[in-house]
């Protein structure tokens, strides 16, 4: 009697709950049509629930109505989806569809994005604040540029270039979470074309930008074939659906292939990552197993700077795989000799580019840790997305 109680309360608890809770809000781009699917799942009114609550609440599905979306699209505050969309016409606006109410708003560039460069095309932020972008100056040379929206104030203003309208590469821009990016310019210089790379971060109301990495623009080796998610039996249903319908191929290398689990959060959940390549890009993408979480997307990078020729014969270097701990290294960044390793308290992503140094990803407290592999830099901190 006692029993059946407890389980009437239980389920009045439930019944109150629901309704009051805030949905989980997340969006996916489909190609090619761009269209943008916006997911919202109710979260649980208490913690410890959350995969009854969502088997016995479902998913609800919305898509932006007429849109198509030019570049990513990001979730700001609990459901304002936010992004840009390419008119019949071709031309770009930007687009700000609430989520919880199913309005959608439209306007046009303000003046300050008019010289924007939509190959590649602007990216917000994750949180929103921002917008990278790559700038076509009047003398037709090219820059990099970081604006805080939506009031267009510049944060960021890079070296002008000269493009090279035959490079072997096309321009990449990407935010890794709302303070630190990258971007990848092909351009001519005295000594002929090259790509430069430079890392940015965003610190207060100002950003600063690395030296560039100076690259020799030839052609690369056709990335290898990855594989579709339907060849790795080894993933469980859900996340090899998920990976299908973003259009994710796993690239595979002599390590690893590029899918693994772990406790990833917490030594009480098991967690799913999967190296996601999409459009010569991969990124790491995490499957949480629990309420433990980090963001789930981490450390994007062009695939051709993972790729190695021996002969005729292309390989991909770039492999993740679990570990459970770290090497230490000095105040300068570098490994103390002899090795030394600090075990952690549940598994983490260790992030390999071949026989070079590596990455150790630790979740903790919502945030990653990115802790030295073997012949990395010192330890830094991902915020939240």
């Amino acid at each position: 009697m006692r029993g059946r109680n407890v389980r009437r309360l239980a389920f009045l608890f439930l019944v109150i709950g629901c309704g009051q809770a805030p949905d989980i809000v997340t969006v996916r781009v489909v190609a090619p049509l761009g269209l943008v699917e916006v997911h919202r799942t109710p979260m649980a009114p208490v913690q410890g629930i959350d995969r009854l609550w969502r088997r016995s609440h479902g998913e609800r599905i919305d898509t932006v109505p007429g849109v198509r979306a030019v570049g990513p699209v990001r979730v700001v505050g609990d459901s304002l989806v936010i992004g840009f969309h390419a008119e019949d016409q071709g031309v770009p606006v930007v687009f700000q569809y609430d989520a919880g109410r199913g309005i959608l708003r439209q306007s046009a560039l303000p003046s300050w994005l008019n010289g924007a460069v939509f190959n590649p095309p602007p990216e917000f932020a994750p949180d929103g604040r921002h917008v990278l972008l790559v700038a076509r100056q009047p003398d037709g040379m090219l820059r990099v540029e970081v604006h805080s929206w939506p009031d267009g104030a510049q944060i960021l203003a890079g070296l002008p270039t000269r493009p090279n309208p035959e490079a072997s590469h096309s321009p990449v821009i990407s935010w890794g979470n709302a303070t630190d990016f990258m971007a990848s310019l092909p351009v001519m210089s005295d000594t002929g074309p090259i790509v430069l790379h430079f890392n940015g971060r965003l610190s207060g109301g100002s950003g600063q930008l690395d030296s560039a990495t100076r690259y020799l623009d030839v052609k690369p080796p056709p990335t290898p074939g990855g594989l579709r998610p339907s060849a790795l039996p080894t993933l469980p249903h859900a996340v090899r659906t998920e990976l299908e319908r973003r259009g994710c191929t796993v690239q595979q290398s002599h390590r690893s292939e590029n899918v693994i689990s772990g406790h990833f959060a917490a030594a009480t959940q098991v967690d799913w990552a999967a190296l996601c390549s999409q459009r010569g890009q991969s990124t790491i993408l995490v499957y949480w197993g629990g309420a433990a979480q980090c963001p789930p997307e981490l450390r994007a990078a062009p695939d051709y700077q993972y790729q190695m020729r021996a002969g005729e014969r292309v390989s991909f270097v770039r492999s993740i795989r679990t570990t459970e701990h770290y090497q230490v290294h000095d105040a300068a960044g570098r490994p103390v000799l002899p090795q030394r390793f600090v075990k952690l308290d549940h598994d983490a992503i260790e992030d390999l580019n071949g026989d070079a140094a590596s990455t150790v990803w630790s979740c903790q407290g919502g945030k990653w840790i990115a802790f030295p592999g073997s012949g990395s830099q010192k330890t830094r901190v991902l915020q939240n997305r």
